[in-house]
């Protein structure tokens, strides 16, 4: 069209330039929305001049697979039968009658402490790591840290660690207020969880829990979980259908052994208590039959041998067992 400018080449470039650096720009700025819009960070709460991460040599040795021990209930110094429900208070406890409850191992803390399958630590100066064979890990921080300012909920909480000696001191936080306490219950936001945590013997590790809520519970609720060193174990994906570890092909991992309803019998005044290598043999072999213990906690008793197998049998806690296995213990199984 006469008479109207020509823009120069240049300027024609220079305003190519100048457009396509603001779409650039806007879609940096979009995806940095959506960047930060999905991802989430906690920022570490290491306060100046305070404590310091332990020297490697001060530390225990924990590092390996363990076996907890006992019935899958919230505490084993309870009797079987009694009620392991938390102290509610009767407005808690309405709430965890109306709520469909979860079974007595949950997800989080503090019934992750439970750890149906082993359980993984390794030990070093910044943290204790626990990961359990069902892909929970845990990790207790030991350099100093503190809880965060502006903490983000998570299933297992956020754990900060002292050591007393070779005895770990734990203080949890911050839960997730969709986690269950054993049983299937609720709790508030003023959940919190103690623990201390020590070896009693080298192969025996011991967890003192300690669950406060004062909104939720009328008393602190405590327990102690146990430990058995496994040092010939090493961590599987956990797989029901393809690791169960040392069960016979073609049985199922655990399936005579129910959780317990109503106090075993004592055993009889003329019950033949075994001892020694066969007897921790049997004991073995009736834990791998039933699963769900560590064979330390299995009593063997009236053992009868026969040119074709070895018939026994076992107590636990919770439990009364018929056992039979070949002669040499293998290929074990076990009824009430």
């Amino acid at each position: 069209m006469a008479g109207l400018p020509r823009a120069s080449t240049s300027s024609v470039s220079a305003a190519s330039s100048v457009a396509a650096r603001a779409v650039l720009c806007a879609g940096f700025v979009a995806t940095a929305s959506l960047v930060s819009g999905g991802a989430q960070a906690q920022v570490v709460n290491m306060p100046r001049g305070g404590p310091t991460p332990p020297r490697w040599s001060s530390l225990p040795d924990w590092n390996g697979m363990w076996e907890r021990d006992g019935d899958l209930v919230w505490d084993d110094r309870i009797a079987p039968g009694q009620s392991q429900a938390p102290p509610y208070t009767p407005a808690y406890a309405k709430l965890a009658a109306a709520q469909p409850a979860m079974g007595p191992v949950g997800p989080g803390m503090p019934a992750m402490m439970t750890m149906v399958f082993p359980l993984e630590i390794e030990v070093n100066p910044r943290e204790v790591l626990l990961i359990g064979e069902s892909n929970t890990i845990r990790r207790i921080y030991t350099d100093g840290r503190r809880h965060p300012l502006e903490p983000l909920p998570s299933t297992s909480g956020h754990s900060t660690g002292r050591w007393e000696g070779k005895a770990l001191v734990v203080d949890t936080c911050c839960l997730k207020a969709n986690v269950r306490l054993p049983g299937g219950g609720p709790h508030s936001d003023k959940l919190h969880i103690s623990e201390r945590i020590w070896t009693s013997d080298p192969n025996t590790l011991r967890d003192e829990i300690t669950v406060v809520d004062p909104e939720a519970l009328t008393r602190p609720w405590t327990t102690i979980k146990t430990f058995r060193r496994r040092p010939d174990w090493e961590p599987v994906e956990y797989d029901r259908a393809e690791n169960d570890r040392d069960t016979p092909a073609g049985r199922t991992r655990g399936q005579a052994y129910p959780a317990p309803v109503e106090a075993p019998q004592p055993l009889p005044a003329d019950a033949r208590i075994a001892t020694g290598a066969e007897a921790e043999r049997l004991q073995k072999a009736t834990a791998t039959a039933v699963g769900a213990l560590a064979w330390e906690g299995v009593k063997v008793f009236n053992i009868e041998h026969a040119a074709t197998g070895v018939r026994w049998e076992a107590a636990t806690r919770s439990a009364r067992l018929h056992c039979a296995a070949k002669p040499d213990g293998s290929d074990s199984a076990c009824e009430r």
